[in-house]
């Protein structure tokens, strides 16, 4: 019985060294499926894909690069530098914050987020569709040109829902949508100041029961946002 027991202390013990190897760096250019790896890198230039995945840090996206997570956990950040674009897609799950710089385009679509989604000077598309956010804000400035931060009447594009935060979008140029519709603040604020451009601004059918605040943006329409105890100045109706 002695023998069994250091036996099995043995196996424990190498279980206990192999499994932190089982998961690794990786420099992604590829696709990959049901992978548990530690932080990645998409590198210049490359297209990476993780589907059913599990990362332990944080991924980062460099220049030029494509990264796609679908059905896949990142317990850190998700962090794009002057990317192609960063797509967090139906069913995944990011500890931390999807946060981008300079990127082409940004996508968050039906995914849980425990921070804030934060997009800034995104060049072409900002679409930010069905996530729930535990404790952080949505906040999208100075991006273009295709806004859309909820949409229920658009396929596939349901309001987004922030439990403990704000959404927040200002100094944004719009030439092909810009939409806030159907979304959900339960604890916090919604402000769209300062944007341009010459499609409508329609801020419609959001609920929360903070603030919604409205100022200097051109050619904006609110209508029906409910529940809120002060809406103020183009949202003041």
């Amino acid at each position: 019985m002695r023998v069994l027991g250091l036996v099995a202390a043995a196996v424990v013990a190498v279980l206990a060294i192999a499994s932190p190897a089982s998961a690794r760096d990786l420099r992604c250019n590829g696709a990959y499926k049901g992978k548990t790896l530690d932080d990645v890198t998409v590198p210049r230039g490359a297209a990476c894909t993780l589907t059913g995945s599990t990362v332990r840090g944080d991924v980062v996206v460099l220049k030029n690069a494509y990264f796609q997570a679908t059905a896949t956990v990142v317990r850190g950040d998700v962090e794009g530098k002057r990317a192609q674009t960063v797509f967090i897609d139906t069913g995944s799950k990011v500890g931390g914050s999807v946060e981008a710089v300079r990127t082409i385009q940004f996508y968050v679509y039906n995914s849980m987020v425990g921070e804030d989604i934060e997009p800034e000077r995104t060049v072409e598309a900002v679409q930010i569709c069905g996530n729930t956010v535990r404790k952080g804000n949505i906040e999208v400035r100075r991006s273009g040109t295709d806004v859309l931060i909820g949409d229920p009447l658009a396929v596939g594009c349901r309001g987004n829902v922030v439990r403990r935060g704000d959404i927040m979008v200002t100094r944004n140029y719009s030439l092909v949508e810009f939409v806030l519709r159907g979304n959900t603040i339960m604890r916090g604020d919604l402000e769209v100041t300062n944007n341009t451009g010459p499609t409508p601004k329609l801020v419609q059918d959001n609920l929360g029961i903070g603030r919604i605040v409205c100022r200097g943006n051109t050619l904006l329409t609110a209508s029906n946002n409910r529940g809120w105890n002060r809406k103020l100045g183009q949202c003041a109706a």
